[in-house]
């Protein structure tokens, strides 16, 4: 994540008032930074998804499954990757496809708090240019765990569930 990442989340939440204050700032300037930036992916995005995360996003939604699909070996671009989210009176999935890069990052800790709260609520995500070709997509989860995809322009898809 460039512009919200996950150790300025943290001192938001948890770090001194002068600290919090600090995080505060950074993060108003961060996201007007981020609001500039993203009409640049107007014609990389589809304009359902474009219009979507530009006014709504998923923040607080729930991660309900990661699905990594791979095809036959010896085609183009194998890897696709759906993403199924609810907030429990909806549920989405995103799906990825021509993928470039996949990580997926995930540390549960000792307490029973930290085994019990997994990815935790979806906190926030970016999009942004890799390449002429190549889009970053990234969420950052409550818990720290973070989801990133490189894909090519135009091949990330959303469908609601009724």
């Amino acid at each position: 994540m460039k512009y919200f990442t996950d150790e300025l989340w943290t001192q938001m939440n948890y770090g001194s008032t002068v600290d919090q204050e600090q995080a505060h700032h950074q993060w108003t300037e961060n996201n007007k930074a981020y609001a500039a930036l993203y009409p640049s992916l107007q014609d990389r995005l589809s304009r359902k998804v474009y219009d979507h995360f530009k006014t709504k996003g998923f923040h607080d939604y729930r991660l309900k499954n990661v699905e990594v699909k791979h095809s036959d070996y010896g085609v183009l671009n194998p890897v696709k990757v759906a993403l199924t989210v609810t907030d429990y009176s909806e549920e989405w999935t995103i799906t990825f496809k021509k993928i470039k890069k996949l990580e997926l990052k995930f540390e549960c800790g000792e307490s029973d708090f930290e085994k019990r709260r997994g990815f935790d609520d979806w906190g926030y995500n970016e999009i942004l240019i890799v390449d002429d070709d190549t889009l970053s997509f990234e969420v950052l989860f409550a818990s720290g765990a973070a989801i990133l995809v490189h894909f090519k322009n135009n091949y990330i898809f959303l469908s609601k569930y009724e």
